[in-house]
């Protein structure tokens, strides 16, 4: 894979492990990122996911960029 590439698949990996800490946070009781109110962590897990579908399909249409 080219550099362009490999930067593309870095971004996604980085919104995924974060959508990832929230809903773990969130199974576990919010223990390490503070909450304001409850399932907050829940809703930044689901809005992380959302900016992943986003930026997948920007990737898909500007680059043509495929993970597979």
């Amino acid at each position: 894979p080219s550099e362009e590439q490999l930067l593309h698949s870095a971004g996604l990996l980085m919104i995924y492990m974060q959508s990832l800490r929230f809903l773990t946070d969130h199974l576990l009781g919010d223990t390490y990122y503070q909450i304001q109110r409850p399932s907050q962590n829940r809703e930044r897990a689901s809005h992380q996911l959302a900016l992943l579908h986003s930026l997948e399909e920007l990737l898909k249409t500007k680059y043509r960029f495929s993970l597979l």
